[in-house]
């Protein structure tokens, strides 16, 4: 998944997720992970794929400490932000 990531390549992160890939605790490209980049590309489909398929968003990166969520704020992505709003708000306590 790290290749896919850092290529960004969407499609073949997708069949690995699908597969069954560790996708949410890997450092990645610049230490991040699927569902950040995911966020960064602001990919909805993919970020969709990654939260059902069990992404955490509560992982920061270790470069600069953000979550997923911290991305699409800093990086104004509105409609990441949102669809990761909306999935938290969805989660079981």
């Amino acid at each position: 998944i790290a290749a896919a990531i850092a290529s960004r390549h969407p499609a073949r992160i997708s069949r690995l997720v699908i597969a069954g890939r560790s996708h949410s605790l890997i450092p990645e490209h610049a230490a991040r992970n699927a569902a950040m980049q995911a966020v960064i590309d602001e990919n909805l489909e993919l970020i969709d794929l990654l939260l059902t398929h069990g992404a955490r968003t509560d992982i920061a990166d270790t470069l600069w400490h953000s979550t997923p969520l911290g991305w699409a704020i800093f990086l104004s992505k509105p409609q990441a932000k949102a669809r990761l709003e909306a999935w938290a708000r969805s989660a079981p306590d």
